[in-house]
């Protein structure tokens, strides 16, 4: 496999102009030696240091730094830019967004981390949203029960037993990217639309309680991630493909053609 693009200096105006057509994943490992964590956290805010300070967990706040210090790294590879020096704004929720006066375009982006794990998703003049968690079966019982839709609480409790865990994270991975993308936090009530969730079931949005069209305005995408874990895309658009991207190096990116769920999908007109 070849990459699709070189590390030079028209990189940016490149990658910018595929983000039309493309939505770009990049998974990352957050358990990383001290002397990588500490130059991440070099490329942090003082607000950012802030906040890491305010973990009580050495583990949460050694993931909170990779996965902002990843996000600066990844966001300066598109934007061509010293990744210290950009600059964030928030919306009223607290979804994070690249500052006006950085020469962004129309640069989009979202960040999930669980565990060990993060992914950020870059893309193009379009609303994303991404989650991501690990599969533990303690957090289960007590979420499903508030939050399920009456229709969801009735057929969650036709699955079999062994299939209810992994059937309850792929509803909550969606609903979470479909409410992140949405940008608008705990206002919209999760009990107020439904998504699909059956395993081996592809993800969609089925309805939502406050516009009838929107099902035909987002798409939702599972992410191919590491045993254990779980992560859905949701974009608003449907003509886009999915790229999953490595790390940058001081010379070529790895975004490879080839990689497993990255089609790109028609519009099931006939669902709706």
């Amino acid at each position: 496999m070849k990459p699709l693009v070189s590390r030079d200096e028209s990189v940016d105006a490149s990658l910018r102009d595929r983000l039309d057509s493309e939505v770009h994943v990049w998974r990352e490992q957050l358990d990383r030696p001290d002397a990588e964590r500490i130059k991440l956290y070099s490329l942090l805010s003082p607000d950012e240091r802030e906040r890491a300070s305010r973990f009580r967990l050495s583990r949460d706040r050694d993931a909170y730094v990779v996965a902002r210090g990843r996000l600066r790294e990844i966001l300066s590879f598109y934007l061509n830019r010293d990744p210290a020096g950009i600059r964030f704004r928030y919306s009223p929720t607290g979804k994070p967004a690249l500052a006006s006066g950085q020469e962004t375009g129309g640069i989009q982006f979202n960040v999930a981390h669980s565990y060990r794990q993060a992914v950020i998703a870059v893309t193009w003049n379009r609303r994303v949203g991404v989650d991501l968690e690990y599969m533990d079966a303690r957090a289960v019982l007590p979420i499903a029960d508030e939050f399920f839709s009456p229709g969801e609480k009735s057929a969650y409790a036709k699955l079999l037993p062994e299939e209810r865990m992994t059937a309850f994270f792929l509803w909550w991975t969606r609903k979470e990217a479909f409410v992140k993308a949405l940008g608008e936090g705990l206002s919209v009530p999760l009990d107020q639309f439904e998504v699909s969730f059956h395993p081996g079931e592809p993800a969609a949005l089925r309805w939502t309680g406050w516009d009838s069209q929107a099902p035909d305005r987002w798409r939702l995408e599972d992410l191919a991630l590491d045993p254990g874990y779980t992560g859905t895309l949701a974009v608003e658009g449907w003509e886009w493909t999915l790229v999953y991207a490595g790390e940058p190096t001081a010379h070529e990116t790895d975004l490879w053609e080839g990689n497993a769920g990255h089609q790109k999908k028609d519009h099931p007109e006939s669902a709706y």
